[in-house]
């Protein structure tokens, strides 16, 4: 009679699973399999016994595969899943390979949409190589992005890896507050409150601190992975065409975000993002000294708008400064939008609704309330007690010229 139960219990594991009752699934799956595992004088329950463990790598997959999704935009509408897949895999006995899962996925999210926004600007740079873009590694792919498109994608390569940064933090406050570390009201959707004994409970929680033990163990790895992505871009030959200002800006900006979220200096990519920066200035300052060279040539004089060579140079000395910032020094907490996936959509700290001027201010003004009045180095001169930072307002007034000549423009630049 149990044997003829087990097609039905199949059938009814796969519906439960694709309704994603994953611990309800889970109990039914053990049920049966521990049914399974006290008939072994029967020949015909070995197969049995392979099939049913065939349908639980299947059950663990289909968890996995919704757990890649919610580690790539942890909030308030995933919560009651993820509860889900927690309690399935209690009910599977394994405490800690939720966390080591919920680590290979942010890595793996980190690894995967920043690949997939690059690759869809490489095809969008060479629309007839598509099929071939698809199966080129990442730095083949920065290397054929257009120079016009090329901020663009690094822009929005940031908003991607900055999302993920934050759904990384709101899932280790949500497990701080599941596990009892923190007492912050309810931690989720109130599925817990349903277990069935104290015991249940306190292994449910169990499996939350687990997970938020590996998820900070991991933190710095999904940074540097997130990090070399982003060099990946920095380093391409397209970079040295754009406009080293916005350059700056965009390279420090993340420089200090990622240093916020890990919690300490990042060495690695300072050392990298330096000399990068130093061949767009480099490139730069060739393609001006052509222009002064042709207009030198053809003796063209003419009044021309100084302005943008002018904030544009003192952008890029306000950027000096920059350096002996420590954005480890900064909460990453105040730079996670308050709500779910609505307010992440709102707040983007390198896209077109907030300048990356925004997140050096931040951090800027940070440094300044910190700072003692005998401290020094660490600030940004020019900016008066009060003001709003922004990179290029620093250096005192520079007078534009009304008339820029070959001998007049070197004195401003």
């Amino acid at each position: 009679l149990e044997l003829q139960s087990l097609p039905e219990m199949a059938t009814k594991i796969e519906r439960l699973a694709a309704d994603q009752c994953f611990s309800r699934a889970v109990g039914v799956f053990m049920g049966g399999y521990e049914t399974l595992s006290g008939l072994t004088e029967l020949a015909c329950c070995v197969d049995m016994r392979l099939g049913m463990e065939d349908l639980g790598q299947s059950l663990v997959g289909q968890m996995d595969e919704n757990l890649q999704g919610i580690c790539g935009g942890f909030g308030p509408e995933v919560v009651g899943l993820y509860e889900e897949i927690a309690e399935a895999y209690l009910g599977l006995g394994d405490r800690v390979g939720l966390g080591e899962k919920a680590q290979a996925c942010f890595s793996q999210a980190v690894l995967q949409q920043s690949h997939s926004v690059v690759q869809s600007y490489a095809m969008q740079s060479d629309p007839q190589g598509g099929g071939a873009l698809k199966n080129r590694a990442l730095s083949e792919l920065c290397a054929s992005l257009q120079p016009g498109i090329f901020l663009e994608c690094l822009v929005r390569t940031m908003d991607v890896v900055f999302d993920i940064f934050v759904s990384f933090e709101r899932m280790c406050a949500w497990h701080r507050r599941a596990s009892g570390k923190e007492d912050a009201g309810q931690a989720g959707s109130g599925r817990a409150g349903g277990l069935g004994t104290g015991s249940e409970l306190e292994g449910l929680r169990g499996v939350y601190a687990s997970v938020l033990k590996a998820l900070e163990s991991c933190r710095s790895m999904v940074w540097e992975h997130a990090a070399r992505r982003v060099v990946s871009l920095l380093a391409s030959p397209p970079a040295a065409t754009n406009d080293p200002a916005a350059f700056a800006q965009l390279a420090f900006s993340f420089l200090f975000v990622g240093e916020a979220f890990v919690g300490g200096r990042g060495t690695a990519f300072r050392k990298q993002m330096l000399p990068h920066l130093g061949r767009v200035l480099e490139a730069e300052h060739r393609r001006r000294l052509e222009r002064l060279h042709q207009m030198v040539l053809h003796d063209s004089w003419q009044v021309v708008d100084a302005g943008g060579a002018i904030s544009q140079h003192r952008t890029l000395r306000a950027a000096v400064p920059l350096l002996d910032l420590d954005g480890s020094r900064f909460p990453f907490q105040s730079l996670v939008p308050e709500g779910g996936a609505e307010d992440s959509a709102i707040w983007k700290p390198f896209h077109h609704t907030h300048s990356p001027e925004e997140v050096l201010a931040r951090v800027v003004s940070y440094h300044k309330g910190e700072m003692t009045p005998t401290s020094g180095g660490a600030g940004v001169s020019g900016a008066g007690e009060g003001d709003e930072f922004t990179l290029g307002g620093s250096g005192g007034p520079v007078r534009i010229p009304d008339k820029l000549t070959s001998s007049s423009l070197f004195a401003f630049l």
